[in-house]
């Protein structure tokens, strides 16, 4: 299920879209698309029929939650309209909400020596946008000058580093946006040894390769002020040497400009005829580095991780078993191809639909050029804008010249589209064509009858509609918006097919819709099956191979030939009159069983077990019957005695309800024979009664429902209810298992094993999340949902700064876990296992804290302890381990500030 906030510009909570719920407006398909620190994209398809789609408007915005739990917002930007099994729908294109800081402009900041926080404030000031930085990046110098608040912020990830996720605190009780916040992290995603493989868990995977590798670079920095004010051009790393014998990366001497990766020129470059090789160059910039040397090293870094590797991106379908996120560090495995692939990458892209998340697209590897502003094309363009034109040519430069009036036009109606041709002047000055049409003759050209603009010899009205009559006019323009006159005004029809357009014998029974059978006059009709209202003629006859069912009907009558063997010609005749159906003539006789209607009564009769059921109403009852027979002898019936109505066994006073010795009589249901041995036995105690579809008893007896061997099943086929005054207790000497969802659904037993007793769920331990801990148990074994949040808490204070340090004080052990190491002796003593497989226990030390040790150390706050005994004391039992870490924030924090103090003095001190 997926949930879909639309709000309006402002924020405004308006409509809720959702792919499961109840009278929403139905989301029909989703996709979100996001790559690492690129952006994001999404879309979405939803019924346009429901009044709440009338807030599916441009510049309205949409609130979803991400498959790792995020509110992410986003700007509805593009809507087309369109039909889904007939239904109308609307399709969705949406840009992230941070792109509206592509329109924040930054006009001079130059942070110097400082954190990536206090640049990302700086930037983010006057914005709708906080920032929260939880990557540990150190204090950098960068500036960002005229350029929008989004580049400044990948600008900070390139100067500073981390990874970007842009997110909205979103409170889904009252609708509201109540933060949006650009988050910079250490990185995205975990690394976690996870995989993905063919056969297992991979769809299909694709792999693309690009290779334009350099094998040296040339490397310009920031321009230097000169002494006048201005500034010098670029500089370079020309008089920095290198050189391997004395421990550097490559050999560089003085005056050369570029850097050589070793061993890079055989394999990237190009051989010259007499066989030497020659280097492919490549460039690179940072205006920010201002140190020859630096610049080297930074030019060089782009070589040997960069320039010359060649590109490879795996682009995969997968269904994982397990949380996939952006950032993931993956192993992606195919060992069917003849050149088996096998690598460890990042996800650098995630693709999935919020709806139904169990499939993914995922890209691994590197991104592609396609994917950037090809370098070449940026190298080239430069060169270009940097060419002194002595002309601009615009659509002023050419000459304002009226155009001629489209000429030759012909005009031709099709099947529902209409085709228009006029000869094509490709004079420069002329910039369009424009066709106008209307269904009303003598119509007056205007933009709202304007159908078609273009600079073509041509143009096809495909939605004309069948056998309508347009009339066109065509006109020029140039590139001043000077028109020339229109052309005369032409007509064409569309074709409205007829039957000399329809090939004989070529109609096909799905093509037709309904068919009146009016017009069939004469003919014999072949078929299996007449469905009608009315059948009418004087006689019909049913002719069959077996002349024993032979049979005709007339107007009044129905006439079916009675299967005797002497004398086949005879017809029994059923005739309707006013209501009433009569017989004449007999009886229906089968195989073994016949029916007969004689002087108000129906029986039917058996001559296989000879037996017959009688239906009478005759003046020796009280009310209509129906009686059993075996022979000639009633044993029972069912009918009106008086204004009651009577069930009767007459031969032994006993009804058997399909089980031995069960059987209602005088108003009660009783066991004649409570023997051993039966498959149920069924008490109901003394005046208990059957009444309201229930089993009841009153008040001063008990009703007990005992299983024999075979067990005792409850059914309903909706529900089976109980209720208690005062307890409800349900006991069992071995498993108690509670169960709903049908047999793979979920469970709860309760029961005892070699460790004592036991309650556990195959439903719960399967059912994972990978978000923390939040239950607890209390020393009464109440189980409850743990909180944090300060709606729940009273008297908040901060805790003592002077215990921080006590948590220092304490040393980890390991230890055997004492009740499985004595069950487990005990069992083996017995020589007997009472333990189940599942939950045999595996000896093993533990490691982790003991609660005796952290109360010494001063911290009873982080210990658990037991209700108190008769003298008040409570005993030890655990340790809160999870707030026991707390104690550390301060005291990292702490430690945090004294490096950054000490960095902060050595770069000062130039060290």
């Amino acid at each position: 299920m997926a949930d879909l906030w639309v709000l309006d510009r402002y924020d405004n909570s308006l409509a809720i879209l959702s792919s499961d719920a109840e009278e929403a407006c139905t989301l029909f398909a989703t996709n979100f698309r996001e790559e690492l620190n690129r952006g994001a994209v999404f879309t979405f398809t939803c019924d346009a029929e429901h009044k709440d789609s009338q807030y599916v408007t441009g510049l309205n915005q949409v609130v979803f939650k991400d498959e790792d739990g995020f509110f992410r917002l986003f700007k509805i930007r593009e809507i087309d309209a369109g039909t889904i099994d007939n239904k109308s729908t609307k399709e969705v294109k949406c840009e992230p909400a941070e792109m509206e800081l592509l329109e924040a402009i930054v006009e001079d900041i130059r942070p110097q020596n400082q954190t990536q926080q206090y640049a990302l404030d700086r930037v983010l000031a006057g914005t709708r946008w906080t920032g929260n930085v939880t990557a540990q990046t150190g204090t950098q110098s960068t500036n960002f000058y005229h350029i929008s608040a989004y580049e400044a912020i990948t600008k900070i990830i390139e100067v500073w580093g981390g990874e970007l996720r842009f997110t909205v605190t979103f409170d889904e009780e009252s609708n509201k946006i109540i933060e949006r916040v650009v988050n910079i992290l250490p990185r995205r995603g975990q690394d976690e040894g996870d995989r993905f493989e063919t056969g297992y868990n991979i769809e299909s995977i694709h792999v693309t390769d690009m290779a334009y590798p350099v094998s040296a670079m040339y490397g310009w920095g920031g321009s230097v002020e000169t002494e006048n004010g201005g500034h010098s051009r670029y500089i370079d790393f020309a008089d920095v040497v290198w050189s391997k014998a004395a421990g550097d990366p490559a050999d560089k001497p003085r005056g050369q400009m570029w850097v050589e990766l070793p061993g890079a020129i055989e394999k990237y470059g190009y051989k010259k005829s007499d066989g030497t090789f020659i280097n492919s160059f490549g460039q690179w910039q940072d205006e920010n580095i201002l140190d020859p040397k630096e610049l080297l090293q930074k030019t060089f870094e782009y070589l040997k991780n960069i320039a010359s590797v060649p590109q490879r991106l795996y682009e995969l379908t997968v269904i994982p078993t397990d949380h996939v996120s952006l950032g993931d560090t993956r192993t992606a495995i195919d060992r069917k191809r003849a050149d088996p692939i096998e690598v460890q990458s990042r996800i650098i892209a995630l693709e999935y639909d919020i709806i139904a998340p169990h499939i993914k697209q995922v890209e691994m590897g590197q991104f592609l050029e396609v994917y950037q502003t090809d370098k070449r094309l940026d190298e080239i363009e430069d060169k270009i804008n940097n060419i002194d034109r002595s002309v601009t040519v615009t659509d002023g430069n050419f000459p304002d010249i009226k155009p001629p009036v489209p000429s030759n036009v012909s005009v031709q109606g099709l099947f529902s589209s209409v085709s228009l041709a006029w000869d094509f002047d490709s004079s420069s000055y002329i910039a369009a064509y424009e066709v106008y049409g209307s269904k009303v003759q003598g119509f007056t050209p205007s933009l709202s009858t304007r159908l078609w603009r273009g600079k073509e010899g041509g143009w096809v009205h495909d939605t004309a509609g069948v056998d309508n009559v347009w009339y066109y006019r065509i006109r020029a323009v140039n590139y001043h918006d000077t028109p020339s006159d229109y052309t005369a005004e032409f007509s064409a029809l569309t074709v409205r097919i007829g039957t000399n357009h329809i090939e004989d014998q070529s109609i096909t029974n799905a093509k037709i819709g309904s068919l009146s059978a009016d017009k069939i006059k004469f003919g014999t009709m072949s078929g299996i099956a007449i469905t009608a209202a009315t059948i009418t003629g004087s006689r019909m006859i049913f002719n069959d191979p077996d002349p024993f069912n032979k049979s005709f009907i007339t107007a009044s009558e129905i006439y079916m030939k009675r299967r005797e063997v002497n004398d086949n010609t005879k017809f029994s005749s059923f005739q309707v009159t006013e209501g009433k159906m009569i017989t004449e003539g007999g009886a229906i006789t089968g195989d073994t069983t016949k029916i007969s209607i004689k002087e108000g009564m129906f029986s039917a009769t058996s001559s296989y077990d000879d037996v017959e059921l009688r239906i009478t109403s005759s003046g020796n009852h009280t009310g209509p019957r129906m009686e059993f027979y075996r022979g000639s002898s009633s044993i029972g019936y069912f009918g009106l005695s008086g204004n009651q109505l009577a069930i009767q066994s007459i031969t032994d006073r006993y009804l058997y309800m399909g089980m031995k010795n069960i059987g209602l009589s005088g108003g009660s249901m009783t066991l004649t024979e409570p023997v051993d041995g039966v498959d149920a036995k069924f008490y109901m105690g003394i005046a208990a009664t059957a009444k309201s579809a229930q089993i009841s008893t009153n008040n001063q007896v008990s009703l007990d429902l005992y299983g024999g061997t075979k067990g005792l099943y409850l059914f309903g086929t909706r529900y089976i209810g109980g209720h208690a005054s005062n307890n409800l207790e349900i006991d069992s000497t071995k498993e108690l298992i509670l169960r709903g969802g049908g047999s793979d659904g979920g469970d709860l037993t309760i029961r005892k094993d070699g460790a004592g007793p036991q309650v556990f769920s195959n439903a719960i331990y399967n059912r994972t999340y990978s978000s923390a801990a939040n239950v607890h148990i209390t020393s009464y074994g109440t189980i409850g949902r743990v909180t944090s949040a300060s709606k729940y808490k009273l008297n908040i204070e901060e805790f003592p700064a002077e215990k921080y340090d006590r948590v220092l004080n304490l040393l980890p052990k390991t230890w055997y876990d004492k009740n499985a190491v004595e069950n487990y002796a005990q069992s083996l003593a017995s020589g007997e296992d009472g333990t189940t497989g599942e939950e045999a226990p595996y000896i093993s030390r533990i490691p982790g804290l003991i609660a005796e040790d952290v109360e010494a150390a001063g911290l009873p706050e982080f210990v658990s302890y037991g209700e108190p005994d008769e003298t008040g004391k409570r005993e030890i039992e655990g340790l809160m381990y999870d707030r026991l870490t707390t104690l550390l924030i301060p005291i990292v924090k702490g430690i945090k500030e004294k490096v950054e103090n000490i960095e902060g003095r050595m770069q000062n001190a130039g060290i």
